[in-house]
């Protein structure tokens, strides 16, 4: 079997809860033009827009399938994780990126696809930090691990 250990996912999903989410994080912002996605955080300059393969699972499959692998142990995009917005609204963030995360994965009809799921949590030296797994997982840290989750990739 091979897996790929360093893959990155934006689930289509999360683009389009995020469409009438967004009112919760108003230090965020989804630029949306044609087939581009991108992020724009506390009114900065936008992000790199998001590659198909990142959201678009049958193209994902497909490159994989071409590449002879397996699975993949997937996170989040670094560009979407905001390290520059408050500590609150980093935790309301994290949350809302793993639930998209978790429920995308699962909800996949090739799911046995995925092997693990990277949560996401604050940067360091936030309000937050010590909060990291219930920002993984809204719960607690064994809470996050019945639910397929990794150890967390931290923000630094």
């Amino acid at each position: 079997m091979i897996v790929d250990c360093h893959a990155h996912y934006v689930p289509a999903a999360l683009l389009e809860r995020l469409k009438t989410a967004g009112a919760r994080f108003p230090s965020i912002q989804m630029l949306h033009e044609g087939d581009n996605f991108r992020f724009a955080f506390m009114g900065g300059p936008p992000t790199r827009p998001i590659m198909p393969r990142l959201r678009e699972v049958k193209e994902r499959f497909s490159w994989m399938d071409s590449q002879g692998i397996d699975k993949q142990v997937v996170a989040g995009w670094l560009d979407m994780f905001a390290y520059e917005i408050r500590a609150d609204e980093a935790a309301e963030w994290s949350r809302f990126l793993n639930a998209e995360m978790l429920a995308a994965t699962r909800s996949l009809p090739c799911r046995s696809r995925w092997w693990r799921r990277h949560g996401s949590a604050p940067r360091r030296g936030t309000r937050c930090s010590a909060a990291r797994p219930r920002c993984c997982s809204g719960s607690a840290r064994n809470q996050a691990r019945s639910r397929g989750w990794a150890p967390v990739s931290t923000r630094t």
